[in-house]
């Protein structure tokens, strides 16, 4: 109704599967332009100067795509078993948000540096190897 969202079952955060498929996507950026993308979307920096694709894919799987622990607080005379289905649907449907908003942001970022041309100089934006070629049909894939 207007607002994006991951079907039911679905727990981005958790499946590894759907977390491997999320990081061989943002693999066909180059390291170049993903580390300092990631840096700022996650508000944190790189331990390493000059990391290496493998470096930047860990940092984006441990800081962008790991699952963030959310509490839904206690209600009052709800019944134990009820409480507890509640606590982990709104556990899984908030770290689905979380991890669908870091990813997009992920992307618009990299597209809008690179319209403005504020990527590094003479580094393109998607590696020579990659199977994607456009943040269009990268946000296609991922949906």
């Amino acid at each position: 109704e207007g607002s994006l969202g991951v079907r039911d079952p679905l727990h981005l955060g958790a499946d590894v599967g759907i977390r491997d498929n999320i990081l061989n996507l943002l693999s066909c950026f180059s390291a170049a332009w993903l580390r300092p993308a990631a840096e700022a979307v996650a508000r944190e920096r790189m331990v390493a100067d000059a990391p290496d694709a493998a470096a930047v894919r860990r940092f984006v799987d441990v800081r962008l795509l790991a699952p963030a622990k959310f509490e839904l607080p206690p209600e009052d005379g709800m019944h134990p078993a009820e409480a507890e289905r509640r606590r982990e649907k709104f556990g899984r449907d908030s770290a689905n948000a979380f991890v669908l908003k870091r990813v997009l942001r992920l992307i618009l970022l990299l597209d809008r540096a690179c319209l403005a041309k504020l990527g590094p100089v003479g580094v393109t934006l998607f590696d020579q190897g990659a199977s994607i070629k456009s943040t269009k049909v990268m946000v296609l894939e991922f949906s």
